[in-house]
């Protein structure tokens, strides 16, 4: 499943399962949510044939979680709401070394 507004950041060129970044990324999703009840609203299937989703634990939001975390960057194809790119740019002001 693809999450959405947001996609796990990569290296440059790297392959996501080999990216560092990208495993990080992974895990910090599986922290937030492993033993947790969580809603997904599918919201699109991308070309991949995978879903695009939000995820929420009760009012919590995961995805927006991970862009202020600098977890994942604003999937801008699918992003619906225009504060994950406001929290995308003040991200990167933190974190810019990973904002490729």
């Amino acid at each position: 499943m693809n999450i959405e507004h947001s996609n796990p950041p990569r290296s440059n060129g790297c392959r996501r399962e080999t990216s560092a970044l990208w495993r990080a990324s992974k895990q910090s999703l599986a922290s937030l949510v492993f033993g947790q009840d969580v809603l997904i609203d599918v919201v699109a299937i991308a070309r991949s044939g995978l879903s695009v989703g939000k995820i929420l634990i009760g009012e919590f939001d995961i995805n927006l979680s991970k862009v202020r975390h600098v977890m994942a960057w604003v999937y801008e194809r699918y992003a619906r709401e225009r504060n994950y790119l406001n929290v995308q740019i003040e991200a990167k002001k933190v974190a810019p070394a990973t904002a490729e």
